[in-house]
């Protein structure tokens, strides 16, 4: 049954009160490596993966095969898992421009992409976050998300908040969209969801797991239920940890725990994913992707077990 959310599912008292959370300890040991095949010596980040656990979108800033780009500006790959491996990614280039690509999200059955753009005149445009579709296999641009969710970072963007936006996440249903944003790229940033009515997207109001601290790098489950995000205002073990909170089943969002070590180090740890089966996760540390085997890990991380 398709999961419908109110409105106000996500305030939790507005903004979080500044204290410490539950911080998981894991009795099964963890092993956590790095996937140079995916990783280069640029950038790597904002990492979205489909439910099977088997293709794996990211943002990196690393020079183009063809050499059409420094990517500077950031582009979309794609890596699939073949052969008991990590395939090299490749671009999305019916998507990518030379203005900045980023925050790739999908549909359940990924033939549905929601994705940053700064090409163009993104106000006009409908931007900066936009649809498309995969069409005998070439991504196919669609056009604006909606115009409440152009308006809102239309009209921040003329106020305080700039570009500044770390991370954006779309419910695999396709009726949840959360984003990190704030004044400016540096942070601090907070978490921002919209939900999908009979007349588009609505405006996107602050979600309830905001501090007063920086909130980056979400990403919703394949239970459209199970919300991954980093925070700095939630204590923990210094830096951004990794932090999980779910939509119970009155519609209102629980309390957040910390994923604990060793995906929380006294670094930058964000970006985390998992498939649907609760088996695979990824995340981002030092701007690269790491992978960790949670199959053995115990409910309180994973998502809802279809």
């Amino acid at each position: 049954m398709r999961y419908k959310l109110p409105l106000v599912i996500l305030l939790f008292n507005y903004l979080v009160n500044a204290q410490t959370y539950e911080i998981l300890k894991h009795e099964h040991p963890i092993n956590i490596v790095a996937l140079p095949q995916l990783n280069s010596k640029y950038r790597e980040c904002n990492i979205s993966l489909l439910p099977e656990g088997k293709t794996l979108f990211f943002m990196t800033h690393r020079p183009r095969p063809d050499g059409s780009s420094i990517g500077g500006s950031g582009d979309i790959y794609q890596s699939n898992f073949v052969n008991d491996t990590w395939q090299a990614p490749v671009p999305l280039s019916s998507i990518n421009t030379n203005s900045g690509e980023d925050e790739p999200t999908f549909s359940k059955d990924g033939t549905e992409m929601f994705y940053q753009s700064w090409a163009g005149n993104w106000q006009t445009a409908g931007g900066p976050y936009y649809r498309a579709k995969l069409v005998n296999g070439v991504w196919i641009k669609q056009g604006s998300m909606g115009s409440n969710i152009n308006l809102f970072f239309s009209l921040q963007s003329k106020t305080s908040f700039g570009y500044g936006t770390d991370g954006m996440a779309v419910s695999a249903d396709g009726n949840l969209f959360i984003v990190a944003c704030g004044p400016d790229y540096n942070g601090p940033m907070d978490l921002y969801y919209s939900v999908r009515t009979s007349n588009g997207w609505s405006y996107p109001e602050i979600m309830g797991v905001s501090t007063d601290g920086d909130e980056r790098s979400v990403f919703i489950a394949a239970d459209n239920r199970t919300i991954y995000f980093s925070s700095d205002g939630m204590g923990g073990f210094g830096g951004l940890d990794i932090f999980k909170v779910r939509i119970e089943e009155n519609g209102k969002l629980g309390v957040p725990v910390n994923i604990g070590a060793p995906f929380n180090t006294a670094e930058d740890d964000m970006g985390f994913v998992a498939s649907a089966d609760g088996r695979s996760a990824f995340f981002i540390r030092h701007l690269d992707i790491y992978f960790a085997d949670i199959s053995e890990l115990t409910e309180k991380i994973k998502p809802i077990d279809p």
